[in-house]
């Protein structure tokens, strides 16, 4: 029984966090009608930060509601901190961005894209990518968009400029590498 009690525990713990992250991209897209896409990236940093410190301080032999707020506090501050460096004005992840600099500084030359936005920022990031001579290569099954049709009308769009595999046609062409 304890072990249901505990499941149960964790179902609202993490139906918690994926109502906190619909909601947050249901706020920030009423307010400015763009979906942030890092929305999902900055709670993940505010997690680990939150983690980090309880197992920093877990030998304080401090109370355990002490150390969850300390965690909050310091979670709160990294997630400010974050979300003001990586406002996007754009789709593109190399608009406004050091990327381009960092891939090639790191002898990246080849690209695989997935996303959640196939006609968006998958798109625009392909297109960017492609104009700065990368090999680009969308993994079709590994995108998604507000309805099929859309997908799969991006996805034909993409194909002058980028190599289309679906998951499993990437993982038989890395395997055979």
């Amino acid at each position: 029984m304890e072990t249901f009690f505990q499941q149960v525990i964790n179902g609202l713990v993490l139906g918690s966090m994926y109502a906190l992250v619909a909601l947050g991209y249901t706020m920030v897209y009423g307010i400015i009608s763009l979906i942030n896409f890092a929305h999902g990236e900055i709670l993940m940093v505010g997690a680990l930060t939150s983690w980090t410190v309880v197992q920093a301080l877990a030998d304080t032999g401090w109370p355990g509601w002490v150390l969850l707020l300390i965690s909050f506090v310091a979670a709160i501050i990294a997630c400010s901190a974050l979300n003001f460096a990586v406002e996007k004005i754009a789709y593109s992840a190399f608009h406004a961005s050091r990327l381009e600099w960092v891939l090639r500084k790191c002898g990246v030359e080849q690209l695989y894209f997935t996303g959640i936005v196939t006609n968006g920022g998958v798109a625009s990031t392909v297109r960017d990518a492609h104009v700065r001579e990368f090999e680009c290569t969308v993994i079709e099954d590994g995108c998604a968009a507000f309805s099929d049709d859309v997908h799969h009308a991006a996805i034909e769009g993409l194909r002058p400029v980028a190599k289309i595999l679906t998951i499993a046609d990437m993982l038989q062409s890395l395997a055979a590498k």
